[in-house]
């Protein structure tokens, strides 16, 4: 049995709750977030008490209140929250991330071991059924030894819209590059699926569509005034569909509310090739690792209707691969037809595919049992992973230069 408290309740902080709130091995302690209505919902939902609801970050952190606590809050923010915390005494779940430089996620995995706490990131896709069945298979000697990985991040052209155009990841120098804030998950399954140290590494890509430059001549600076309502990229037609993106708990999900929260101000109303964003559109990795084996991972913003990985895995005997949303891996020994393992009942849960759920129970498990699930992601496993995010983006800038992994 063990304590948690929550620092962040958005999207990632309340998820993880609602499931350690599903096992009677943990006990919800406390939470911090910037918004009263969010404090109301923890308040009501978790049972928590009034005097554990906290707004302020300096009142939070005045004493331990738990004996984890969950960091979910904004990248730029990580490094100085679990320093914070790990003083404290409290041993940290780190959401992804680790932090949006260099320095700062070197220094969290140094200050872990300064004050002996335990650090653990939240790299959920190492929990998915679709890729534990690749890592087990690897494990297991079926391809043989590894030669070359293949990974593509292809993010649904709404997804990229809310997050990267409009939304807070949105600019590099506020948040961090988006080879890190979305591909940090897919260099950290590369290195997971290898095993072995990166030497080498490069990487080319470019914001080009998304921009100024390609406005078309009708665009309006927002969409509410736009007479192009069948435009991929209407917020009003978009937030429609889709309200509980903009529109508070509690009011009603209305067209009219949606173009009264977008009139109001809302960075969702702008067009999207009127906004200030400046990360990559799309993006390329080129690695090489220890005994020859050759990566790569491409990403971009073009996907549809959803975000899907693929992933292939070539070795000595055969090879794996999959996409990851179709919940199947096919498996291919040379001189043998290949089968087809399906997780799809494993993936029940579609939060991020069932690794969401697995992550929080392999963490009670690893907590109670003292034990190591399969995926579990040690600060120092997530700092390297990291380094090829940094790595990439330095070569990216530098017109993709091959760069050193030391």
């Amino acid at each position: 049995m063990f304590s948690v408290s929550i620092i962040g309740f958005g999207n990632r902080g309340s998820l993880y709750t609602k499931y350690l709130a599903k096992s009677k091995e943990v006990e919800i302690v406390a939470v911090c977030d910037l918004s009263q209505e969010v404090l109301d919902f923890a308040k009501k939902e978790y049972s928590i008490k009034e005097e554990n609801l906290f707004k302020s970050e300096e009142e939070f952190f005045e004493k331990k209140r738990s004996d984890v606590l969950i960091i979910a809050t904004l990248d730029r923010l990580h490094r100085r929250q679990a320093e914070r915390a790990m003083k404290l005494g409290y041993d940290i779940l780190l959401e992804k991330p680790v932090a949006d430089n260099f320095e700062d996620t070197v220094a969290v995995k140094e200050l872990a071991e300064k004050y002996g706490r335990d650090a653990v990131i939240c790299h959920n896709l190492r929990y998915t059924p679709f890729y534990q069945k690749f890592k087990t298979l690897i494990s297991e000697g079926v391809i043989g030894d590894v030669l070359s990985v293949e990974q593509s991040e292809n993010v649904a052209y709404h997804h990229y819209m809310l997050s990267f155009v409009r939304g807070n990841w949105r600019k590099e120098s506020e948040t961090s590059p988006i080879i890190l804030q979305k591909c940090c998950h897919d260099l950290d399954i590369i290195y997971w699926l290898i095993g072995k140290k990166c030497t080498k590494i490069s990487s080319f890509g470019s914001l080009d569509f998304y921009n100024k430059q390609n406005r078309p001549d009708y665009a309006t600076d927002t969409c509410v005034d736009c007479k192009k309502v069948d435009c991929a990229y209407n917020s009003v037609e978009f937030h429609t569909k889709y309200p509980g993106g903009i529109i508070p708990e509690g009011q009603e999900k209305s067209r009219e509310n949606v173009i009264n929260v977008l009139r109001s101000g809302h960075r969702n109303a702008r067009c999207v090739f009127n906004c200030d964003n400046d990360v990559c559109d799309r993006q390329i990795v080129n690695m090489t690792f220890e005994g020859g084996i050759t990566a790569n991972l491409i990403m971009h913003g073009f996907a549809a209707p959803f975000t899907h990985r693929i992933t292939k895995v070539y070795g000595t005997k055969g090879a794996i691969e999959g996409n990851i949303n179709e919940g199947t891996v096919k498996v291919s020994i040379f001189g043998q037809e290949p089968y087809v393992i399906d997780v799809k009942k494993e993936m029940a849960d579609n939060s991020h595919l069932g690794g969401d759920s697995k992550l929080v129970s392999d963490y009670i498990e690893y907590k109670n049992n003292n034990s190591k699930p399969l995926g579990i992601s040690y600060i120092a496993d997530s700092v390297y992973s990291h380094k090829l995010a940094f790595k990439a983006e330095e070569s990216r800038l530098n017109g993709g230069k091959e760069m050193e992994v030391e």
